[in-house]
């Protein structure tokens, strides 16, 4: 975290150095892994050694997410924030439930995400995330939404994504809505799923989602939380 806040304020030292794409959105993916890992990280911190450790690693890795121009970074961090703070407060049951409607309305919503931000996400909130191509991911997810409303069935087939705009279903598709589809991926996991393997695929990943939640309940509150903090 710290490396990448100091390698955005100075300028990309080392991407200048190593001759590398100067460019603020490098930092993008560690940010991403910072948002995935930190919490589990201060964990095993917070129980083996000195809790100030824990926290310092918290505060580090919050700094270079909020640091980075990764909207979804910064976005994770609070959510997993959020849910870290309900797995703490709410009875087990109820935490874990919670967590599993957002994650059954998150595959059920995928094909028509990109109709609903683009009617519903503010003007502000595309300035914002600017960096993020926040307008691109929304026409993105316009476009694979339609190939789902297309063929909502079985999909265009496993591992398609890389070459969608080849698929059968994107012939069917308005014009304006094919040109996204050769992107590779729609930037999203679960509309992904419906692109390919369609309602039966998405049905399958829900189930799996819901199999990965329950355990959660007979676990320990504060391991339960953190793993909460990941979804």
């Amino acid at each position: 975290g710290l490396t990448i806040a100091v390698g955005l304020a100075a300028g990309l030292p080392l991407q200048r150095a190593l001759g590398q794409r100067m460019a603020e959105f490098v930092y993008n993916r560690p940010a991403l892994t910072l948002a995935v890992v930190a919490g589990p990280l201060a964990l095993v911190l917070w129980r083996q050694g000195p809790r100030v450790v824990a926290l310092a690693a918290l505060a580090f890795a919050a700094l270079g997410i909020l640091r980075s121009v990764s909207g979804a970074a910064a976005m994770g961090l609070a959510a997993g924030l959020a849910m870290f703070v309900l797995g703490r407060l709410l009875p087990a049951r109820l935490a874990v439930g919670l967590a599993g409607l957002g994650l059954g309305l998150a595959v059920a919503l995928a094909p028509v995400e990109g109709d609903l931000l683009d009617r519903f996400m503010p003007e502000a909130a595309h300035e914002r995330l600017v960096h993020s191509s926040s307008r691109a991911r929304v026409a993105i997810a316009r476009s694979f939404g339609a190939a789902v409303a297309a063929d909502p069935w079985v999909g265009a087939g496993f591992g398609t994504s890389a070459r969608f705009a080849e698929a059968p279903v994107a012939a069917r598709l308005d014009p304006e809505m094919r040109t996204l589809l050769a992107v590779g991926h729609p930037h999203n996991a679960f509309l992904q799923v419906w692109a390919e393997l369609g309602t039966a695929g998405a049905v399958l990943a829900a189930a799996v989602l819901m199999l990965m939640l329950a355990p959660l309940v007979a676990w320990p509150a504060g391991e339960r939380a953190t793993a909460l903090a990941l979804v």
